[in-house]
């Protein structure tokens, strides 16, 4: 029977997710973390509750064992320019002794097991370098550095992208910075990109500091994480289920816009249905915020009514969760089952560009 091995890598809310523990999360025989610079060992409860929740459904579900490198660094950065100049060597494309791609790929050397899945949590270092310097194209040069450290890991492993999928978990909301250009890179990356898919967004998740998931949260992201592998293996009962859906078409007639998602159960706006927030509509250059009177669902299609005119060009630019200004009281889940209690979070997007 194979083993699924997965690595966790990216910066602090990767760290969280392997890291905090949460009163009554234990974790299943047969599901085990590399202590590095030692061995494998089996699970604890004092381990992180997304971990023990990621690894408890693979194994229960699957029946295959379990093994996951914790490989993230608190504050890491993947793109040079957004490293913290205290700490030069914490950046993913540095092979220095002390950097957390050094430190990755030794512990995978060590415990020999070569991941099937990376799972890349990461993105606050290069959201807040962008609200610091909004001339840097951090669009190209994310997307970039992300296929260099995916490519060189693949080479160093020697596995295709056929064997080793890499999921991209958006990054979530922060309370600095900007995160729409990180976003807009890794929606790009992930659409395009074979042997990359999303991992499931997490903005909707709670925060101990409006920046990292609390372990309740962390718990909620690795079922999500879960689901999706177990999808992706080709695991019965799974087949509806994903990262989230995604808005993949828009159209506008008149002060209408309709967004077709690609959505197979059916999208549904929690807690309620009468409401559905997190969506911004701009004017064809980006200059001005186009006010919502009304959102709502209808099966897999999404309906926002504008307040007034998009403006010249007759076109608008349509986000959904892209930076880390808007407020989130009524996102939008795929009605998968069986899920929790609702279903993954709709993806958050940039720039799906309509006109009449």
């Amino acid at each position: 029977m194979p083993d699924i091995v997965i690595s966790i890598e990216g910066q602090s809310n990767g760290v969280q997710f392997c890291t905090v523990p949460v009163a009554g999360c234990s974790p299943v025989v047969g599901t085990y973390v590399w202590q590095p610079n030692s061995a494998w060992r089996s699970m604890t409860s004092s381990d992180g509750a997304g971990m023990i929740e990621l690894a408890n459904m693979l194994k229960v579900q699957s029946g295959y064992d379990v093994y996951i490198y914790n490989a993230s660094y608190g504050g890491s950065s993947v793109v040079p320019q957004a490293t913290n100049p205290a700490t030069p060597d914490n950046c993913w494309q540095i092979q220095a002794p002390d950097s957390p791609l050094s430190g990755c790929m030794t512990q995978v050397a060590v415990g020999g097991k070569i991941p099937q899945f990376v799972i890349w949590v990461q993105g606050e270092a290069e959201a807040q370098y962008s609200g610091n310097n909004p001339g840097f194209d951090m669009v190209t040069n994310y997307k970039l550095c992300l296929e260099q450290l995916r490519q060189y890991q693949l080479t160093q492993w020697g596995v295709t992208y056929n064997q080793c999928t890499w999921m991209i978990t958006p990054v979530g909301k922060i309370n600095y910075g900007n995160t729409k250009y990180v976003l807009q890179s890794q929606q790009l990356y992930y659409n395009g990109t074979p042997g990359v898919r999303p991992g499931s967004a997490r903005y909707n998740l709670n925060t101990v500091d409006g920046v990292h998931i609390d372990g309740p949260g962390c718990r909620v992201l690795g079922d999500l994480y879960a689901r999706d592998i177990l999808n992706q293996l080709g695991i019965a009962g799974f087949a509806n289920c994903g990262p989230g859906p995604q808005i993949i078409y828009s159209q506008k007639g008149g002060y209408n816009l309709g967004l077709w998602t690609n959505s197979t159960t059916g999208i549904v706006a929690l807690p309620g249905t009468s409401g559905l927030t997190g969506f911004q509509v701009w004017d064809y250059y980006y200059t001005a915020l186009l006010p919502i009177t009304i959102a709502y669902v209808s099966g897999g299609l999404i309906w926002l009514q504008l307040a007034n005119s998009p403006g010249d060009g007759n076109k608008v630019h349509v986000l959904y969760e892209a930076d880390n200004a808007q407020a989130i009281s009524s996102p939008a889940f795929d009605q998968q089952q069986p899920f929790l209690n609702w279903g993954s979070p709709l993806l958050p997007c940039y720039g799906i560009t309509t006109a009449n």
